[in-house]
């Protein structure tokens, strides 16, 4: 029987080469595509893949926030991260958020496909480059010598923050969240006064370092 995956880049360059690789491996069926963490989503839950591989940086909702909210409603697809992102600490939130891999873009195909066969088996797979920074961040984390990443952010106010960063207007977001304008506001307020941010500026800058979007 086939493996069957999900996979979530918003480049669509990038994706349609990574599925066209993907299919061409006998023994993996990709039964869905998607162009962001929302759809993506969507799609397992539609179509309970056996494995999603996905993108972190994503505009609607970011791939960290996509792998939160499938463990929160108890799916079990295994999730590979391919990310341009080596900073430690996005790479712990994305294992703390339930991923059973990571791994860099710039990994070779045979790295993605044991890296594949051992997720399905069960493991937990990193690349052997980004180990010591996935240690580093665990004994940083561990100490609470390097700060909380999303600096105590709610689920909710980073989807919001993630949005304005990448330009949505306050009517835009309400729409896409279903929301009221006057609650994407008060949100807005509580995102300003944890990241100790007064402009949209400087609300992105947050929003970048946390790996919530990269505006590509």
């Amino acid at each position: 029987m086939s493996l069957r995956a999900v996979v979530a880049d918003d480049q669509r360059i990038v994706r349609e080469a990574l599925v066209a690789m993907l299919q061409g491996w006998a023994d993996i069926e990709v039964v869905g595509q998607a162009s962001d963490g929302a759809d993506a989503v969507s799609l397992v839950r539609a179509l309970r893949p056996d494995i999603l591989i996905t993108d972190l940086s994503m505009p609607v909702l970011n791939g960290v926030e996509a792998l939160r909210r499938l463990r929160r409603d108890g799916f079990s697809t295994r999730v590979l991260c391919l990310s341009v992102h080596t900073e430690d600490l996005l790479v712990l939130s994305a294992i703390e958020a339930g991923a059973n891999g990571y791994l860099p873009k710039a990994c070779s195909s045979g790295d993605l496909r044991q890296a594949i066969t051992r997720v399905m088996q069960g493991e937990l797979v990193v690349c052997p480059s980004l180990v010591g920074v996935l240690v580093q961040a665990v004994r940083a984390h561990s100490k609470g010598a390097e700060p909380d990443v999303h600096k105590g952010l709610s689920g909710r106010e980073r989807e919001v923050l993630q949005l304005l960063a990448e330009g949505h207007s306050t009517r835009d977001i309400a729409l896409r969240l279903h929301l009221s304008a006057k609650t994407v506001g008060t949100h807005r307020q509580h995102i300003q006064q944890k990241l100790g941010a007064r402009t949209l500026a400087e609300m992105t800058r947050h929003a970048l370092k946390m790996g919530l979007t990269s505006l590509h």
